[in-house]
């Protein structure tokens, strides 16, 4: 049996793998991250960050580069929401 990946799962793939590839450290640093939403309708990302993401000291600067980057780099995304659980 074959499986077929959807647009959407192939985007929440790519965002994924360029948050890891620009936040390396979130897991060891006992940091993680969830994609909760994604429209492709909207071009509508909502990302969540749990664990030490939430109190990093270079969180700000970094998340800030996210919702800027992630458009940049991905166009079937124009807009990014990150939250902390």
């Amino acid at each position: 049996m074959s499986t077929t990946i959807t647009q959407k799962q192939k985007i929440k793939l790519e965002i994924e793998k360029f948050i890891n590839s620009n936040m390396p450290k979130i897991s060891s640093h006992g940091g993680s991250f969830a994609i909760y939403e994604l429209d492709l309708q909207t071009k509508f990302i909502r990302i969540k960050f749990a664990g030490s993401c939430t109190t990093c000291m270079h969180g700000g600067y970094k998340f800030n580069e996210l919702r800027k980057r992630i458009p940049q780099n991905i166009s079937e995304i124009d807009h990014v929401r990150i939250d902390f659980v």
